[in-house]
């Protein structure tokens, strides 16, 4: 009978979490960008411990936790996600502008060859990749990769999706 009750409100829980996601109209990039919880939905905050124990005065800061479920994300799974997500710009470049090698220093016009249309085309591809708004002065043409990298990352964070899980 207990164990009848548990699996109840387990499922009363994930349907209040599916309404609460959809009438929030929360996105699968949003639920894969790493600021949510991938077991339960909640959102992540920061993992912090004390280096000394509990009663040291030094906090050091690993990755987010969700403080729904416990679920855990290291710094080192964090770092990984952001470098996948330069990647996933990089791969759009390659394939926007049809060049073989990208540096993160490259400059979009002088360094990789593309005109004003090319970067106002790439600028597209990556708002639809990323459901994120560049505006025009954002949007210059002479703008180096790993300026792309920051101002998408500077984006999602103010869209309150952190690191892009790809």
């Amino acid at each position: 009978m207990t164990i009848l009750m548990i699996g109840i409100g387990i499922w009363i829980v994930l349907i209040v979490c599916v309404f609460y996601f959809v009438s929030r109209g929360i996105s699968q990039a949003e639920l894969n960008s790493g600021s949510l919880c991938p077991d339960c939905g909640g959102e992540l905050i920061d993992n912090v411990y004390y280096a000394g124990g509990a009663g040291s005065a030094m906090p050091v800061k690993d990755g987010k936790k969700c403080p729904v479920c416990g679920f855990r994300k290291t710094s080192k799974q964090q770092k990984e996600e952001e470098r996948s997500m330069e990647d996933k710009i990089i791969r759009i470049i390659k394939d926007q502008l049809c060049v073989k090698e990208v540096k993160i220093e490259d400059s979009i016009i002088d360094d990789l060859g593309a005109d004003s249309l090319d970067s106002i085309e790439l600028m597209i591809a990556f708002e639809e990749e990323f459901d994120i708004d560049i505006s025009d002065d954002e949007a210059r043409e002479n703008i180096r990769v790993y300026e792309i990298v920051d101002l998408v990352q500077e984006k999602l964070e103010k869209k309150g999706i952190g690191h892009v899980a790809v």
